[in-house]
């Protein structure tokens, strides 16, 4: 409709305007104006240009991206670095590491939050830390019961390899600060008559009382004793299979039910234990046993 009257503007879609230059950039993109054809053409061609400009973008970002991460793997890889609460030298491989670098273990990044206690042990030169509750986690996988992630990923590479197992039933007696105690390790090799342990380093880690137990297993079985570092093939295998990149979400995605903090109660003590001679857990609400008595274990027997 253009001018009608000095200093004011009126489109015939009748928004009015007191500027000129505000009444020519809504012509342009007035739909009564331009009429549906015209309309529709600008419209589709703005979203041409806006996916451009987003491609464009997207692009630029990713490269940056890229570009972050190869300096960042480069700059790791250079040197050596070593977890700021308990010193572990932490992996030369930048796709390996936990979080940001700075530490080796969600227990280490949570040290703040650690006792007292916790915090002197860790000065002392404990170079594993852990003992969180994510990793101390329990469940079931395909009907065997798993007391931890290393116990895991034991049983997932041996039933991925056809390797014959169950879950352990032999109990050995050791004594231990003059008391006698029952020791089951975690599993057994029918096949090669093999009983295997696996064990973590944690802040409450006795060499003394491992050696004790290992020692107390009879010489008619053979026996193995299985650390993380042992167990690096294993856990390699879980990884690529899995497609996990820790020991929390490896148990998260196989365990039956969301995993758990093992609570084991003193269960081979009889006067602690009102329940001596079989296995029980502790799931913070009731008692689940894990199994019956074992063989060749008389409840009563110490």
């Amino acid at each position: 409709m253009g001018k009608i009257k000095e200093g004011l503007y009126r489109c015939i879609c009748g928004r009015e305007f007191s500027k000129a230059q505000s009444y020519n950039a809504h012509l342009s993109h007035c739909k009564e104006n331009l009429g549906d054809e015209r309309y529709e053409k600008r419209i589709q061609t703005q979203r041409h240009w806006f996916k451009k400009a987003n491609e464009v973008q997207s692009k630029l970002k990713e490269q940056a991206r890229i570009e972050k991460h190869e300096l960042a793997k480069k700059e790791w890889e250079h040197v050596e670095h070593f977890c700021e609460t308990c010193g572990k030298l932490l992996p030369k491989k930048y796709e390996d590491i936990f979080g940001s670098g700075r530490y080796c273990n969600i227990s280490c990044a949570a040290f703040r939050d650690h006792s007292i206690l916790t915090k002197m042990k860790i000065a002392e030169g404990v170079n594993s830390c852990k003992s969180s509750t994510r990793y101390s986690t329990y469940g079931y996988y395909k009907g065997y019961y798993c007391a931890s992630s290393y116990e895991l990923i034991y049983l997932v590479y041996c039933l991925d390899h056809n390797i014959n197992i169950e879950r352990n039933k032999y109990t050995f007696v050791y004594n231990y600060e003059g008391k006698d105690h029952v020791y089951i390790p975690d599993w057994y090799l029918p096949d090669t008559n093999t009983l295997i342990e696996c064990k973590g380093r944690g802040l409450n880690f006795n060499e003394e009382l491992v050696n004790i137990k290992a020692n107390s297993v009879s010489n008619e079985f053979n026996y193995k004793l299985l650390y993380e570092e042992d167990l690096k093939e294993y856990w390699e295998y879980c990884k690529e299979t899995y497609n996990v990149s820790s020991y929390v979400k490896l148990c998260d995605l196989l365990f039956e039910g969301k995993p758990q903090k093992a609570k084991k109660t003193n269960w081979n003590v009889k006067e602690n234990n009102p329940q001596w001679g079989k296995h029980w857990y502790n799931n913070g609400i009731k008692n689940i046993m894990a199994y019956s008595c074992p063989e060749g274990f008389v409840p009563g027997m110490l």
